[in-house]
């Protein structure tokens, strides 16, 4: 066999080697490539998922707002039957224990009814203050609540507004 026969032999026999090495390495790009396709459709797929879930919980925080809401005009309309001067006892008695049983109703669901007592501590993240009058209560804590206010968790719903006791010392007396 002549050199120049010998050389294209080896010349091919490289070639063949070269062709083999780039064919398997295009498979292993296209097994590479199959992968990153079928990881981005999971991605994506998990991505749509994601945003489902994301518009189910927008969905039902619009519902607890709007039971929330239902909650706060039922709670409204019990603290101003309670406020109503022309109640008979038996009439106060019943809504008192509406009130009562309605609040132990919301308690499961995480809704506290806001309703401080004299003498209690004034929380400002809780209570709205309109004013001082006098009372038995330490001065500066509360000496009545005017109307009753809910919590759902620490996030306030609706403030209780409260007097507190003491004087005004910001207009010189009481109010």
């Amino acid at each position: 066999m002549k050199p120049e026969v010998r050389s294209l032999a080896k010349t091919r026999l490289e070639f063949e080697l070269v062709a083999d090495s780039l064919g398997e390495r295009a498979d292993g790009l296209s097994e590479i490539q199959a992968k990153l396709e079928a990881a981005l459709l999971s991605h994506q797929e998990t991505e749509q998922r994601i945003q489902e879930r994301n518009s189910q919980v927008e969905r039902l925080k619009r519902v607890v707002e709007r039971h929330e809401a239902a909650c706060i005009a039922y709670l409204t309309v019990i603290d101003h039957t309670l406020q109503l001067t022309d109640l008979s006892h038996a009439e106060r008695a019943a809504a008192e224990r509406e009130l009562k049983s309605f609040a132990r109703t919301l308690e499961p669901l995480g809704i506290q009814v806001l309703r401080p007592n004299p003498g209690d501590a004034f929380l400002a993240e809780f209570y709205q203050a309109t004013g001082y009058e006098p009372s038995e209560a330490p001065s500066g804590t509360v000496a009545r609540c005017i109307s009753i206010g809910a919590k759902a968790g620490d996030r306030l719903l609706k403030r209780a507004s409260v007097t507190l006791s003491g004087l005004d010392t910001r207009g010189g007396g009481t109010s």
